[in-house]
């Protein structure tokens, strides 16, 4: 073989493999990007703000009112609770206070107790005075009658434990309640007439104060 001819061959086969160097990464397929995967981690964190910690305090309940709201169903029948402390001391009626709640449809009547008597509730058709049978024209339609037992509305001296007792009635005119009397303090009872102008429902709650008075009220249903 010549010079010349040993050349030539050497430029051909350097040729073919600078040309194979060019097409051979051009026909493997590329690797999938991985671009695509990286791409989603940022939408794991843009969702992160969207539930913000404070969005609870906005759905927060307001306050509930401090007058309890009475009882879809009133009911005209007798209510009682018994006695379940100890004598003595006996419990004692400091206080007495009436109001009108026309936005909740309902009249009240709250004694406050020092000790938690028994008491009872009922309609009545007269009004009459512990001891004496007296009976008492007291203005109303009618006539709910609450006695509370074991129970006492004068201290030791037999002073009441009333600013201002209301032995005669006391005329207040409300839709529902019109007056009411103290027509009892005898005995280990003490008893309280409620002048209506109709008989209507009523319900009878209890519960003690912070300062340890017990305070039984009385919610009368307005016509």
């Amino acid at each position: 073989m010549t010079r010349t001819m040993i050349t030539v061959l050497s430029v051909l086969s350097v040729a073919s493999l600078a040309l194979a160097g060019c097409v051979g990464p051009e026909q493997a397929a590329p690797p999938a990007p991985t671009a695509t995967t990286s791409a989603t981690v940022p939408a794991t964190t843009t969702t992160t703000p969207t539930t913000p910690t404070t969005s609870t305090s906005t759905t927060r309940p307001p306050a509930q009112p401090r007058v309890p709201t009475p009882p879809a169903q009133w009911s005209t029948r007798e209510v009682s609770a018994p006695f379940t402390g100890k004598v003595p001391p006996t419990p004692t009626l400091v206080g007495i206070r009436v109001g009108a709640h026309p936005a909740n449809g309902f009249d009240r009547v709250a004694l406050d107790f020092r000790g938690m008597p028994g008491y009872r509730a009922r309609y009545e058709n007269t009004v009459t005075r512990d001891g004496s049978g007296q009976r008492v024209r007291l203005p109303g339609s009618a006539y709910l009658q609450l006695v509370f037992n074991p129970a006492q509305a004068h201290d030791e001296q037999g002073e009441s434990t009333l600013t201002s007792p209301p032995v005669n009635p006391m005329r207040v005119g409300y839709d529902e309640l019109v007056s009411y009397v103290l027509n009892g303090d005898y005995e280990g009872y003490v008893s309280l007439a409620l002048g209506l102008a109709e008989r209507n429902g009523f319900v009878v709650r209890h519960f003690q104060r912070a300062n340890g008075l017990h305070t039984v009220y009385i919610d009368i249903a307005r016509g």
